[in-house]
């Protein structure tokens, strides 16, 4: 290839006449002849110079290729070396990698594992609350019985049951609290009344049964500061209740607008007490102990009319229950005491004699004496209040006794 490459060259680097020097041409002289052979002589120099030149080229062709070629070579090594360093990297890599996946699968699996553990315990979990939660609702029902039947005690057991199997149950604690507080276990009322406001601020019964309590509370207690302050913090929760439930009833049926009288009457706030009453009236006008209350408070502020007024009405509303064969004698009191208001002190001195001999009386008494001081103690008393007093203190230690 090289020689025809430099026979090519040559052939290109010829003059034209001389490529057809095989073609005839007419008799040159000799002058002309001289002339030729001196410019062939030239081109020939000049053609040898070229051939040279295209030799030096050729030859530095064949060395640059032969650089080539070993460099190619040694590229061709070089990259090997750089495949199998590239080979044992990727390898590498695949290897941790696999590892990782490894080690992130184990970990997956214990997790899924430990979700697996966590949830079939959530499962018995949620039975057991289920189950627990229905045994409750049987126990609140039965006890709910027993607060209808008046048996308190026998209610606050049955509740306590049912609050060991579902202590977060709402309606659960405020029965509690409320049993509680009819009981005079005021501490333990005020703990489970607190716990349902705590996650369930609007609830009127709780709000009624906590203002109550705190109010009994403040009646126990000697210290006028610390009696003021439960007063004041009874009333908020009675208003509170009201605000939420202007006709709310206790657990026994009575209106919480007379609870809030019952509070205003203590505190000799007579005119706030008159109306809570009478709005108590409005709700429930079969309670005849509303009608003594606001009797009692129009006889204090020295209004016998009304005063009365609202004793006839006792009177008359009162007087069948002597007729019944279980006398109520919650009603005989309220007839009572409408008899000393109206005056009638030989038919009042008749209804004492009547009372039952049950030591349940005792405090229903008591309650009727502080009444009875009450209208003693006004600018006007009833006539021969302090005959009707006597007799009754007679009759409370018999009934003591009992």
């Amino acid at each position: 290839m090289l020689l025809l490459s430099i026979g090519i060259s040559l052939c290109l680097t010829m003059p034209a006449h001389a490529q057809d020097v095989l073609t005839p041409t007419p008799p040159l002289t000799d002058a002309q002849v001289l002339a030729q052979a001196a410019q062939i002589v030239d081109e020939a120099n000049i053609s040898s110079q070229n051939a040279m030149g295209v030799v030096t080229n050729a030859n530095s062709a064949v060395t640059t290729s032969n650089r080539t070629l070993i460099i190619a070579a040694g590229a061709m090594t070089i990259g090997g070396v750089l495949v199998l360093l590239i080979a044992g990297l990727a390898m590498m890599s695949a290897v941790r990698t696999i590892n990782e996946t490894s080690r992130e699968l184990a970990k997956a699996r214990l997790q899924t594992t430990v979700m697996r553990n966590e949830f079939k315990t959530n499962i018995e979990q949620v039975r057991t609350t289920v189950a627990h939660s229905l045994q409750a609702l049987s126990a609140m029902q039965l006890g709910e019985q027993q607060l209808r039947r008046n048996n308190i005690k026998g209610a606050i057991q049955v509740y306590r049951k049912a609050y060991a199997l579902d202590p977060q149950n709402l309606s659960l604690n405020y029965f509690l609290g409320e049993a509680y507080v009819q009981d005079s276990q005021i501490e333990k009322g005020i703990e489970h009344l607190e716990q349902v406001l705590s996650t369930h601020a609007d609830y009127a019964p709780t709000e009624a049964a906590l203002g109550l309590a705190l109010r009994i509370q403040g009646d126990q207690n000697a210290d006028s500061g610390a009696q003021a302050m439960l007063y004041v913090q009874a009333e908020a929760h009675l208003l509170r209740a009201l605000q939420l439930d202007p006709t709310i009833h206790d657990l026994h049926g009575k209106p919480i607008q007379a609870v809030l009288g019952s509070l205003y009457k203590r505190q000799g706030r007579t005119e706030q007490a008159i109306a809570r009453y009478e709005e108590a009236y409005k709700i429930a006008p079969q309670l005849s102990y509303l009608l003594v209350n606001i009797a009692i408070l129009y006889f204090v502020r020295g209004d016998l009319t009304k005063a009365q007024g609202f004793a006839r009405q006792i009177e008359i509303s009162t007087s069948a229950v002597f007729t019944w064969d279980a006398l109520d004698y919650w009603a005989q009191l309220d007839h009572l005491i409408a008899l000393v208001i109206l005056g009638e002190t030989e038919a009042a001195l008749h209804d004492i004699d009547l009372i039952p001999s049950e030591s349940k009386v005792v405090e229903a008494l008591k309650l009727t004496l502080d009444e009875l001081h009450r209208l003693k103690n006004t600018p006007q008393p009833p006539n021969r209040i302090n005959e009707i007093i006597e007799r009754i203190n007679m009759l409370v230690p018999r009934q003591t006794a009992q």
